[in-house]
Parts: C-alpha cells; sequence; structure tokens
C-alpha cells in the first residue's frame, strides 16, 4: 500500500501528459497540413497574380495607345507621316478621328477591359496576401505547440523514469495502458480496504488483550482475598 498509492498518482500525471502529447502531436499534424495546401494554393494564386498583371499592363497600354491616337496632336502628326508603319502606334494606316462614333466604342470598350483587368488584379492580390498572412499565422500556431510539445515530451520522460522504478510497473506490463489507471485505483482501495481490516483486528485484539490482563488482575486479586482468608480460618483454629 505504501509504493501503491505513489504509484497510482505517478502513472495518471504520466498517462494524461502522454494524452496531451499526443493531442498536441494531432493539432501540429493538422496544422502543418494545413500550410502545405496553403502553400500549394498560394503558389498557384501568385501564378495568376503575375498573369493578371501582365494583362492589366497591356490593357493599360492598349488604351492609352488607342487614346493617343485621337489626341489632335496625332492627328496634326499623321500629315507628316510617310508610308511606313507608324512609329508611335505600329499601324500602317490612320483610319480614324477622335470625331469617329466607331472609335469612341473601342475606346470605351478598351476603358471597361482595362477596369476589369485591374478589378481582377486586385482581387487576385488581396486572396494572395490573405493567403500569406493566414499561412504565417498558422507557422505561428505551429512553433507554439513545437514549444509546448518539448515541454510535455521532456516531462513525460522524467515521469516515466519514476514510473519505472515502482515494482508495480512490471505488475502493470499486461495491462493496456487505457486501462491501467482504473486498476491501479481498484487495486488500491482493495488494497486500503485489507489494511483498514487489518487495522481493525489489530484493534479488536489490543482491546481483548486489554480485557483479558484486566480480567487476570481481578483474578490474581480475587486470589489474594481468598488467600488472605484462609490465613485467617486457620489463625482462628
Amino acid at each position: 500500500i505504501n509504493e501503491l498509492v505513489p504509484a497510482t498518482a505517478c502513472w495518471e500525471l504520466l498517462y494524461t501528459n502522454q494524452q496531451e502529447v499526443s493531442l498536441i502531436e494531432q493539432k501540429l499534424k493538422v496544422n502543418q497540413e494545413e500550410i502545405q495546401k496553403k502553400k500549394e494554393k498560394s503558389a498557384e494564386q501568385n501564378i495568376k497574380l503575375g498573369q493578371a498583371d501582365e494583362l492589366q499592363k497591356l490593357t493599360e497600354k492598349i488604351l492609352n495607345e488607342a487614346i493617343l491616337q485621337t489626341q489632335k496632336s496625332v492627328k496634326d502628326m499623321r500629315a507628316q507621316l510617310l508610308p511606313a508603319t507608324c512609329p508611335v502606334c505600329g499601324s500602317n494606316d490612320h483610319p480614324f478621328t477622335s470625331s469617329d462614333p466607331a472609335l469612341k466604342n473601342v475606346i470605351e470598350s478598351l476603358k471597361n477591359e482595362d477596369a476589369t483587368s485591374k478589378d481582377s488584379y486586385k482581387e487576385i492580390l488581396i486572396l494572395c496576401n490573405t493567403l500569406q498572412t493566414e499561412i504565417n499565422s498558422t507557422e505561428n500556431n505551429c512553433t507554439i505547440l513545437e514549444k509546448e510539445l518539448a515541454i510535455k515530451n521532456s516531462y513525460v520522460q522524467n515521469q516515466t523514469i519514476k514510473w519505472d522504478g515502482f515494482e508495480m510497473n512490471e505488475t502493470c506490463l499486461s495491462i493496456p495502458a487505457i486501462d491501467r489507471l482504473s486498476w491501479l485505483r481498484a487495486e488500491e482501495n482493495k488494497r486500503k480496504k485489507e489494511h483498514q481490516g487489518f487495522e481493525q483486528n489489530i484493534m479488536a485484539y489490543q482491546l481483548l488483550k486489554d480485557k483479558t490482563a484486566h480480567q487476570k488482575n481481578e483474578i490474581n486479586k480475587a486470589e489474594n482475598i481468598l488467600l488472605n482468608t484462609q490465613s485467617l480460618f486457620k489463625d482462628c483454629e
């Protein structure tokens, strides 16, 4: 009983911390898998971000070139152009003027495309930033979990050494870890009851011993009285 009580307490702490270690390891694994998935998604979005950036630059360039062609200065320059490719826009001819309705529609369409490409770029950029923030946060959680795991593992190692020092360790080898604490508690209660019964027997024995001693003392007193009485009768004769 003297070893069983501390052994039970030791195993309870050891098993509880072993379970906590398993839980931390599971959390760490989930976080690491989440980081991997988000990094893969982030890589995909960064590719899309690069494509969206190229597209917005292209639509902006096309729009600016189209607007440039409608300006009066360009119109005046056309009269001075030689029969060759335009050094400004690359065109071989200049059929439109700023007042041309068809050109106005083209410009509006290019503006819409430019705005759409810029909005698309911003949306992807926000998503990339959000993913990176989530990755950083999850990596920070992993760092915290890894530190906590190291502390718990160190405690478990020390507690295991203590547990191995108890003789009950050998007795419990055949008992599954999940059932070991309940078995130890049941064994502890069983031995406590046995110990209490033993103590009660000792107390009963001591009471009986005291009672017997008292009775023996009373008998001795009675015998002394009897001897004295017999002596008086002899003296009277």
